[in-house]
């Protein structure tokens, strides 16, 4: 942060959200992928998987290259309107690499659907979190000597590595797959474009959402404050990603437990949703109550934007959390309407109250906006998912999980009020050591001694939900 500044890191952060509208170039076709290559290799179909891949790959190199060269002078004037004279030049610098960077991102995105729907999930996994750290290794590296073109340099780097490894994972199963794609099929592409049409109607949805919030932002926020969002953003997204991840592997589950006993759904989802409340209770209390000390290691010192940013992302990420179970469901089961309409008041909520909140409130009222109507679209896709399989109010908070859940509240707020206290006292260190006491005192408890550890514990996840519902 001190090397690049807050400014650049904002300036990057908007040029990056900003062109990636032109992923809704990819027509939905990286969703179709996996659903398809998953139907031709059980069928032991190697040849189709092939042609569907190479089909995907051209196709989406070729319509999105072409688009991305055709809106280039569009985003030229999008940031003229967006960002302040003295910045110009330097977003005029940036644009370029930020689309770079999409574009391969979109073709090694191919790549990834595939290595999903060979099934090669865990593969995939172990695949980017060594890209991740590898990615985190470069940006120390070179951003203290480079600058912000260091952090340019790792994110390319980092979309080259994925592209190649998850390239080599399907090529490892696909033989038949040249290195670079020749042939492409009419038939496969006639077959997964409209299938991805509302995957795509999804997709477009969640692309207006980051850039919108980022362009407000930078209007009623300044660009320094549109990196203290993406900084507080990364730090919430890594956390519940590896709870959503965890529940995006079910969903061809649940779609085998679905075509064999449907009626089997709803008590699949109960254990999926406790799971997931469970988990996520303990992590985002702790994530809360860590908040300042993650500023003064992260920042150099206390920094209250960031601090406020990040409180209302995290509550805002864990009430969206806990629609995931609803939504991946409906993913296993095709029932993707709610799913659809879900994304849709996100973004229109962003949108309008992101620009009045702006006006009455500055940088503090875009994200409050956004923070929401993720919170708004996000509970009213539970509440139809729960109203739809029978299932009250008060199960949002399971019974055997409420003692943990307002000692985890506790606990937050104890962390909080021992950081403010003592952060004239005592070392940064004495503090994280005394945040991590509270949090074993009052959580750890109540999390060992809960009845869904043992179930987790003593099971491959995926599989004993497998086995208890498909009977």
């Amino acid at each position: 942060m001190t090397s690049i500044g807050a400014t650049k890191l904002g300036l990057w952060s908007l040029i990056m959200a900003s062109t990636s509208i032109t992923q809704i170039t990819n027509l939905g076709i990286s969703g179709s992928v996996v659903k398809f290559v998953a139907k031709y290799h059980a069928r032991n179909e190697l040849h189709n998987i092939s042609l569907l891949i190479q089909t995907s790959l051209i196709t989406i190199a070729i319509v999105s290259g072409s688009a991305i060269i055709l809106l280039y002078p569009f985003f030229k004037i999008l940031l003229t309107s967006f960002v302040d004279k003295t910045n110009i030049t330097d977003a005029y610098i940036l644009l370029p690499y930020a689309m770079l960077s999409l574009w391969l991102n979109m073709i090694g995105s191919i790549y990834q659907s595939a290595v999903d729907g060979l099934q090669k999930v865990y593969a995939k996994n172990v695949s980017l979190t060594i890209c991740q750290l590898i990615h985190l290794v470069t940006c120390f590296t070179l951003i203290p000597t480079f600058g912000i073109f260091g952090l340019i340099v790792a994110q390319l780097g980092q979309n080259l590595l994925v592209l190649f490894i998850c390239m080599i994972i399907t090529k490892k199963h696909v033989h038949e797959l040249p290195i670079i794609p020749i042939l492409i099929n009419k038939n496969i592409l006639k077959e997964i474009i409209p299938y991805g049409a509302g995957f795509q109607l999804i997709s477009i949805s969640q692309l207006l959402c980051d850039p919108v919030t980022k362009t407000i932002l930078s209007k009623f926020g300044g660009l320094g404050m549109v990196a203290y969002f993406e900084m507080a953003s990364k730090i919430v997204l890594q956390f519940r990603a590896i709870i959503i991840n965890s529940n995006q592997v079910l969903v061809p589950t649940i779609a085998y437990v679905y075509e064999k006993t449907s009626h089997n759904i709803r008590s699949m989802y109960q254990l999926n949703y406790d799971i997931v409340f469970y988990i996520s209770v303990p992590v985002f209390s702790l994530l809360i109550g860590m908040t300042p000390v993650i500023s003064v290691i992260w920042l150099g010192r206390y920094t209250t934007n960031f601090v406020l940013i990040s409180l209302m992302l995290i509550v805002s990420s864990f009430i969206n959390l806990l629609s995931g179970p609803a939504y991946f469901s409906n993913l296993g089961t095709g029932k993707i309407k709610w799913n659809l309409i879900s994304h849709i008041i996100i973004a229109i909520v962003n949108l309008v109250f992101g620009i009045l909140l702006g006006f009455v409130f500055g940088g503090y009222g875009v994200i409050l906006a956004w923070c929401v109507a993720l919170s708004a679209g996000s509970y009213l896709l539970q509440h139809n998912y729960n109203k739809e399989y029978l299932l009250n109010l008060s199960y949002i908070v399971p019974t055997q999980s409420r003692l943990l859940f307002i000692l985890s509240i506790v606990s937050s707020g104890l962390i909080l009020l021992s950081y403010y206290y003592f952060e004239d006292k005592v070392s940064l260190w004495t503090l994280i050591i005394l945040s991590l006491f509270i949090f074993i005192v009052f959580v750890l408890p109540m999390f060992w001694k809960h009845p869904l550890r043992k179930f987790i514990y003593s099971s491959a996840r995926t599989d004993l939900i497998k086995k208890e519902f498909s009977y």
